[in-house]
């Protein structure tokens, strides 16, 4: 949901300081295992109800 973001996209994470999408793929190691696996391109689902 959030690689197809612009990198300078900020992102308010609610447990710490705010973020941006360009920092969290560098920096976040689970981001970088999602980029690495193809996940997270393209368009996703719109979430369910109940999920």
């Amino acid at each position: 949901v959030c690689l197809p973001l612009d990198d300078s996209t900020v992102v308010l994470s609610g447990h710490g300081p705010q973020t941006t999408i360009g920092q969290e793929r560098a920096a976040n190691p689970y981001l970088r295992q999602v980029a690495a696996a193809g996940q997270g391109a393209g368009p996703t689902a719109p979430p369910r109800r109940g999920m």
